[in-house]
């Protein structure tokens, strides 16, 4: 199993250049072997953590990648925090596992309910 990170509130930044580099609802974070031991912060109301069975660590490794334009070989621009984002509050994601990452923070799901709501 592993247990996936997801930031839970938008970060926002006033200035538009640092607001895209910021972490975003639904935003990876991180992705862990099943029990890791995460930090006192990395929880409501900040972070929900999703906990994957049957699912190995580099299954969403991709997930943590940031969005860049290559254009200019010598400077890389950032122009996401994450390519991607999980659509935490999609309806239809099972209400028992909305419920529980909004009450507790943590929810068991599928490696298929987390593909079908991941948008780039």
């Amino acid at each position: 199993m592993c247990e996936i990170l997801l930031k839970a509130k938008n970060n926002v930044n006033p200035d538009p250049e640092l607001d895209k580099m910021s972490y975003k609802r639904g935003h990876f974070v991180a992705v862990m072997p099943d029990g890791h031991p995460w930090g006192k912060k990395e929880c409501l109301p900040d972070f929900v953590i999703l906990k994957v069975p049957g699912v190995s660590v580099t299954a969403f490794e991709k997930y943590l990648e940031s969005k860049v334009d290559l254009t200019d070989s010598a400077r890389p621009v950032m122009l996401s925090r994450r390519i991607n984002k999980l659509d935490i509050d999609a309806t239809t994601i099972p209400k028992s596992i909305r419920d529980s990452l909004k009450n507790n923070g943590v929810a068991t799901i599928t490696k298929t309910q987390i593909l079908d709501h991941i948008r780039g």
